[in-house]
């Protein structure tokens, strides 16, 4: 009788070790892993703005987030007015950070912050951050900075 009691608490304290926390479990996270894309809504940023006017530059832009509960992450422009506007030789905004997993209500989100920025090769120095929510439905990820209800929707590159 005591070798079963030692062996279940045994194995209650092996399940526990490997039970995954409850803040944000990597495979809740794993929705968020991999290419998305989306095209560029410059009038979004600028206010006042209307949903239903052109989306300015309609550039297109590729997301991708690593696997982990600390994902590296990697941002592209193909076309940035910011590098345009500054002269750069490179019209591509590129950013590179990482990713960190918090629970808003009861979903799960993806805050972004990509602390090497530039266009192309020419380092910009800007602290970019971006905020994701996946849809397990639709499999598309949501981007909307300021809580308007207005932003990006980011699809899953095949």
């Amino acid at each position: 009788m005591k070798r079963f009691v030692y062996t279940g608490f045994g194995l209650a304290l092996v399940l526990l070790t490997l039970a995954p926390a409850a803040s944000a479990a990597p495979a809740s996270a794993t929705g968020f892993t991999g290419g998305w894309t989306t095209t560029d809504c410059v009038v979004w940023w600028e206010e006042p703005h209307d949903p239903a006017e052109d989306c300015g530059d309609g550039s297109q832009m590729y997301l991708g987030v690593g696997p982990g509960d600390t994902p590296r992450v990697i941002f592209q422009d193909a076309y940035a007015s910011s590098c345009d506007n500054a002269g750069s030789p490179s019209t591509r905004f590129v950013g590179a950070g990482r990713g960190e997993y918090f629970l808003a209500g009861s979903d799960l989100h993806l805050g972004v912050a990509l602390d090497k920025t530039g266009c192309g090769n020419v380092n910009q120095g800007l602290d970019v951050w971006l905020q994701f929510y996946w849809d397990a439905g639709s499999d598309e990820l949501w981007e909307d900075e300021d809580g308007d209800g207005f932003g990006y929707i980011w699809h899953r590159v095949p």
